[in-house]
């Protein structure tokens, strides 16, 4: 937001002696959010995006010309650069030296032309930390895209479903506790699963196993292997387990789904989520967590 009001009125800034920083690194993963929010700062600013792959460096030795080529003439634009932890890859032969150098080079430009911003993407948060030169040198503005908590996720499902008629017994709060720590891309996804799922059984309208079927099919994949009676006895005896542990030493609006048939190489699961999402989880929900995970 200092980076917006700045480009609408830089000398107000100037005047105090403040200019925010000019380069952002985005650490998220893929769909939460990050290129959607330097559209929305462009479309903003009115401020155009110029944005690249930061393999592009390895192999174009005329790149930093053809980004900057527009500078000295710009009133400014977005300089975008994507997966930029590429730079100091083990995958890509002297990589850590090379991105080095190119970093350096990019810094130098980016100090000749203050009418540039960086914005940077990344979704490899641990191969950033490792790398203490990429961000303390390049970047001191660090922004985390957060998963969706529970109240955003539910308005998230309403906007993807986009008119298809729903159930009135479909639980949208239920659904969203189970899309927990779900991305905006991943509910995206599961909602337009559950919309073909509907198709299949020749609906047209949504109903509330469509969305936990879509999350099963996500999470575990559907298998059509068949088990004995006495193999799925069983796993219904050993989920029911699950289940049970999970339904007495947890609140009651908490959501348990239980499957005894196989999904993907698992013969059955109990899948159990929140009524909130929590910050601070106590030492007596955590040994509870492991009582459920012992239930079977």
């Amino acid at each position: 937001k200092d980076l917006y009001e700045y480009v609408k009125n830089p000398e107000l800034f100037r005047k105090h002696g403040f200019v925010p920083e000019r380069k952002v690194m985005f650490i998220g993963e893929s769909g939460s959010g990050k290129n959607a929010l330097i559209k929305a700062f462009s479309n903003e600013t009115e401020l155009p995006i110029i944005r690249v792959h930061a393999s592009r460096f390895f192999i174009d030795d005329d790149l930093f010309d053809s980004l900057f080529k527009i500078a000295p003439y710009a009133e400014g634009y977005i300089l975008q650069i994507d997966s930029f932890e590429m730079l100091n890859s083990s995958e890509i032969p002297n990589a850590s030296f090379i991105g080095d150098s190119i970093i350096d080079t990019l810094l130098r430009h980016l100090s000749v032309y203050e009418n540039v911003i960086l914005f940077a993407t990344s979704e490899e948060a641990e191969s950033l930390a490792s790398d203490e030169y990429i961000l303390s040198k390049c970047f001191k503005k660090i922004i985390t895209m957060p998963s969706p908590n529970l109240k955003e996720r539910v308005e998230l499902i309403k906007k993807f479903i986009n008119n298809f008629p729903v159930d009135d017994s479909v639980d949208f709060k239920a659904i969203s506790q189970t899309y927990h720590m779900m991305s905006i891309g991943e509910i995206k996804y599961l909602v337009s699963l559950a919309k073909s799922l509907a198709h299949k059984e020749n609906r047209e309208y949504l109903i509330q196993e469509d969305f936990f079927n879509a999350l099963d099919s996500k999470l575990y994949g559907i298998s059509d292997k068949k088990h004995s009676k006495e193999s799925r006895k069983i796993v219904a005896y050993h989920e029911a387990g699950h289940a049970l542990v999970r339904y007495l030493l947890s609140d009651e609006s908490d959501i348990l789904r239980i499957i005894s048939s196989s999904r993907g190489d698992a013969g059955g699961y109990t899948m159990a989520a929140s009524n909130e999402d929590k910050v601070v989880v106590t030492k007596e929900e955590l040994l509870s967590r492991v009582c459920f995970c012992y239930g079977g």
